[in-house]
């Protein structure tokens, strides 16, 4: 791994985003979502004043399905069902117009009701702001639903790779086709 310095770090790391699998871990607690979701802003120096960042994370907020916004700037994440506070990591995750979307097990801790709103969000969110995702996880199903193309690994290596409904429709590998 080759080291690279703070500052060519930053401006990568306003491009980059992540969402995590368990929204309880990945939500401070102590922090309104006005300010959770705000948080990037600050760090990145994109707002200069609180009423913007408010008005910018409302916005957010309604745009990934907490609607008014408004209404949730001053929520505690304890206040918020399971799907509602990954709806909050996904604005907080796009707060910052990234191109470039990690997804590690998005909808692994949702309750089955709330995975495919969850995706079909995130499906959306891809589509309106150009957004392209590495979406990590175990389950086949949903990343039939999100992928165009799809990487099995096997024992940590990569076993195959390809387009999507091409894997789906004759697996080449033992393992994908189990």
């Amino acid at each position: 791994r080759a080291a690279c310095p703070e500052r060519r770090w930053r401006p990568l790391r306003r491009r980059m985003g992540m969402i995590f699998q368990d929204p309880n871990a990945s939500l401070n607690p102590a922090m309104t979502l006005g300010q959770g979701v705000g948080h990037p802003l600050r760090i990145h120096g994109l707002v200069d004043d609180r009423a913007t960042m408010r008005t910018m994370v409302a916005e957010m907020l309604d745009r990934c399905g907490l609607s008014p916004g408004e209404r949730f700037l001053d929520v505690y994440p304890e206040d918020l069902s399971g799907g509602q506070k990954q709806r909050a990591v996904i604005a907080r995750t796009l707060i910052t117009q990234p191109e470039f979307v990690v997804a590690d097990e998005p909808v692994a801790a949702l309750d089955m009701s709330v995975r495919a709103r969850v995706l079909e969000l995130m499906l959306d969110l891809k589509d309106e702001l150009g957004l392209t995702y590495l979406y990590i996880t175990h389950d086949l199903t949903s990343a039939r639903f999100v992928c165009d193309t799809l990487g099995i690994m096997y024992l940590g290596r990569l076993v195959e790779w390809g387009d999507a409904a091409t894997i789906y429709g004759q697996a080449a590998h033992p393992y994908t086709d189990a």
